[in-house]
């Protein structure tokens, strides 16, 4: 999924975020779940889960953006 994801963002120009850089790599969803950010089903996230995710994500476009 993820190289289908960066292939159209690619395609189209657009950015691509990779969100398992957030949890940490490989088995982080697992990781996040155990730590209470995350719920069992690997796709939602506890308030907690979504204010880190939003603040990773705004570091990262900050970052790019202080780079040009």
């Amino acid at each position: 999924m993820k190289a289908a994801q960066q292939q159209a963002a690619r395609r189209i120009g657009a950015y691509f975020w990779d969100w398992s850089s957030v949890q940490d790599g490989a088995c982080g969803a697992d990781r996040w779940v155990s730590q209470g950010l995350e719920r069992s089903d690997h796709v939602h996230m506890y308030e907690a889960g979504y204010q880190l995710s939003a603040e990773k994500l705004f570091a990262e476009l900050l970052r790019g953006y202080r780079g040009r």
